[in-house]
């Protein structure tokens, strides 16, 4: 634990002195603290009155998926995980109803359920979003993977996960932990 607290310490800290060079000003605005503003320079209120549709507007124009996009999900969804192939929902929802106070199993697939599910929605944004977009999301995408990488190099990664096992080891080991041993069987 002391160890992952080092290694989000030292995170935090990259990210304040990241967030500190941008913050701080230039020594050209430094500069030009002591001069003054320019006289009878009006500046107009900013219109505020329409801020709330302006926002729902944007939000409209850049959501990723629709309600038809989640419609269609749900029904791929459905489809995979019924096992009569039914693209209602409520079909797949009395199933499981049926499933869990009968206990017998009704053939419902979760898995491929929601497999089929995030596929559409993925497939669906993928289609609403600009090329621009994904190009920008890759990149920070890979600087963020190559900075982590920077941070926790493989033998270190790999050295966390040998101290995680033989922890867990020696928690399932312990006298007291018999709820350990019975859920891990």
């Amino acid at each position: 634990m002391n160890d992952a607290a080092i290694l989000l310490r030292s995170i935090a800290g990259d990210a304040a002195t990241m967030t500190a060079s941008k913050i701080n000003p230039t020594e050209d605005q430094l500069g030009q603290i002591d001069t003054a503003a320019p006289d009878n320079t009006w500046h107009e209120t900013p219109d505020f009155s329409n801020m709330k549709g302006q926002m729902a507007q944007r939000w409209n124009e850049n959501k990723p998926f629709g309600k038809k996009d989640i419609r269609k999900a749900a029904g791929d969804a459905s489809e995979a995980a019924h096992p009569e192939s039914s693209r209602d929902p409520a079909d797949v929802a009395d199933a499981v109803a049926t499933e869990q106070q009968t206990g017998q199993p009704q053939g419902i697939d979760v898995a491929a359920g929601a497999h089929a599910g995030a596929v559409q929605l993925k497939a669906a944004a993928s289609e609403n979003v600009s090329d621009d977009t994904k190009n920008e999301s890759h990149e920070y995408r890979e600087r963020t993977m190559t900075y982590l990488k920077g941070k926790m190099p493989k033998e270190r990664r790999e050295q966390t996960i040998w101290r995680l096992k033989k922890m867990v080891v020696e928690i399932q080991g312990h006298k007291d932990c018999t709820y350990c041993r019975c859920w891990c069987d």
